[in-house]
């Protein structure tokens, strides 16, 4: 229960300072990544997961964090959450929930 309330905390205070500027952790320091956000997600498994700033159907653009580069992903919503295994659930502009089954690379399921 600690953990999950600090890393919702964690989510919290990164959305809130790094709204325009996304950052991932590695390690004991932040690296600041190109681009812009309007909500980020990031998964126990280290991965990065943002809203973007472009607007599409459902929302604004999903993007997966690649390494060195950002990744869109098919659909769009206007908030982010990743669990533990570094699943994305998102909540679109028709405030509906969606998630990936495992991979990114799987559809949306409600």
């Amino acid at each position: 229960m600690i953990k999950k309330g600090i890393m919702k905390m964690l989510q919290t205070i990164a959305f809130m300072v790094l709204i325009l500027l996304p950052c991932h952790a590695f390690g004991s320091s932040w690296e600041r990544l190109p681009g812009a956000a309007k909500d980020i997600g990031i998964g126990a498994d280290n991965s990065v997961w943002v809203i973007g700033t472009n607007s599409v159907h459902g929302g604004y653009g999903i993007y997966r964090w690649e390494g060195k580069n950002w990744r869109r992903i098919d659909g769009g919503a206007v908030q982010i959450s990743v669990d533990k295994h570094g699943v994305p659930w998102v909540v679109n502009a028709d405030n509906y929930i969606y998630r990936k089954k495992r991979s990114f690379t799987d559809p949306w399921f409600k």
